[in-house]
């Protein structure tokens, strides 16, 4: 369109009408008990089974959210898909809704749909939602979806959320956080990761945000213990990266400047790092939560801070992970 107004009050609504229950690329696994939570732009997060996995698009979104694992037809639906191209100005004063469904009968969330919008200006004080549904009792809570915004003028204060769907009223077994991508003209464009204080320390079954692509920001923002994951298909470059506000990185292979460039690591005081890939740095400080699986050698100091803390992933029935530090000098803070 030429222009295009949602005034306050005024909605754009396509809540659960993506994939349905047990359907879609990230749908969760089935299961007699408590089912997984399905994955779009974060992964599902764990029932007693797998959550779903993310899939799709960071810079251009037109999936549909995938439907929660279920045991029969319980699971929440996805989000739908908005696609907004505006030659002149688009005001959202009111709200654009693609959330995931709740799940029922110990079934899955569904994840969070996709809002695609492209405009020369942006103006408005309203909502945009990608946001996971919720899993039912035990089950695992759907993934967020994707947000991505490009524009040549930003005069708005709309806001963006992209919060994985909790389990009940718990944290644990919570949807990874969906992306969000905002793009000015002439720009590399910036990614937020935010889930929204939702968290449980060392609950691995809570969802990730993993990058699968070869892509460039100018910004990575991780907050709010969004937790972004490397893989080994990550190719990542940036300007900045700030994960100093509860933000989470796991690294789990592939390209990422603070994990691959060999430089400082330095593990901010609120932050986690949990590094599951071998790499060299020339120093480790520790500020924040850092979990291995690896012996970690350094030329450098290995330091810990006054609120830092240094673990290794649990064992399980055999042992697989210790902590074994090679460094040039190591303090622990009082």
């Amino acid at each position: 369109a030429a222009n295009l107004t949602i005034a306050s009050g005024g909605t754009i609504n396509v809540n659960v009408k993506g994939y349905q229950s047990s359907t879609g690329p990230g749908q969760g696994v089935d299961h007699g008990d408590f089912s997984g939570g399905a994955g779009y732009g974060g992964d599902g997060g764990d029932g007693y089974v797998a959550g779903g996995s993310a899939y799709g698009s960071i810079t251009a979104p037109t999936d549909i959210g995938s439907g929660g694992g279920a045991d029969g037809a319980g699971g929440g639906s996805g989000g739908g898909a908005v696609k907004l191209t505006v030659s002149g100005t688009t005001t959202v004063a009111g709200t654009i809704y693609a959330n995931g469904g709740n799940g029922v009968n110990d079934d899955g969330g569904g994840s969070g749909g996709s809002i695609y919008i492209t405009t020369g200006v942006l103006a408005g004080a309203g909502t945009v939602t990608v946001n996971g549904g919720i899993g039912h009792s035990g089950a695992g809570g759907g993934g967020g979806g994707r947000i991505a915004i490009y524009y040549t003028t930003d005069s708005s204060t709309v806001s963006y959320q992209a919060y994985g769907g909790l389990t009940g009223a718990s944290t644990s077994r919570v949807g990874g956080a969906g992306t969000i991508y905002t793009k000015e003209s002439g720009t590399n464009g910036d990614l937020l990761i935010d889930n929204n204080d939702q968290d449980s320390l060392n609950d691995i079954y809570i969802g990730t945000t993993p990058i699968n692509e070869t892509i460039t920001f100018d910004s990575i923002t991780v907050q709010n213990y969004g937790n972004l994951k490397t893989t080994a298909s990550s190719n990542v470059t940036y300007t900045t990266l700030d994960w100093s506000t509860k933000g989470c990185i796991t690294d789990s292979g592939g390209t990422f400047d603070l994990l691959s460039g060999g430089g400082a690591m330095i593990v901010p005081a609120t932050a986690r790092f949990y590094d599951y890939t071998a790499r060299t740095h020339t120093s480790y400080t520790v500020n924040g939560y850092m979990e291995t699986r690896n012996a970690i050698t350094t030329a450098g100091n290995f330091d810990i801070g006054t609120v830092g803390i240094l673990t290794h992933e649990a064992n399980t029935t055999t042992q697989q992970y210790v902590i074994d530090v090679t460094a040039a000098n190591l303090t622990i803070a009082s």
